[in-house]
């Protein structure tokens, strides 16, 4: 799921959360299953307002993105060299026998 957050805020922040985070839902994330109710199951994300950058870091799209590929995006912040570590990733090349 991609979510902009805050809405409407000056430095919108683009979060990738995949959906099995509510699987086994921890804060910030929030699963009410009202199991036997009439109400359906609720997923949430549940933040103060003072800390969300800091509670939502770990799923920042620029996070996930690095978790995906591995060294194969690398961080404009980042000072390396070309190339450095391109395949050493999840995404390797096969390797020749």
């Amino acid at each position: 799921m991609l979510v902009v957050f805050p809405a409407g805020g000056d430095r919108p922040e683009f979060l990738l959360i995949p959906a099995e985070t509510w699987r086994a839902a921890r804060p910030p994330f929030a699963d009410r299953d009202y199991a036997g109710r009439k109400s359906d199951p609720e997923y949430g994300i549940c933040v103060r307002r003072s800390r969300w950058r800091e509670d939502l870091a770990g799923w920042s799209l620029r996070e996930q993105m690095k978790e995906i590929t591995g060294p194969l995006v690398q961080d404009p912040a980042d000072s390396g060299g070309a190339g450095e570590g391109l395949h050493s990733g999840p995404f390797r090349p096969r390797q020749e026998r």
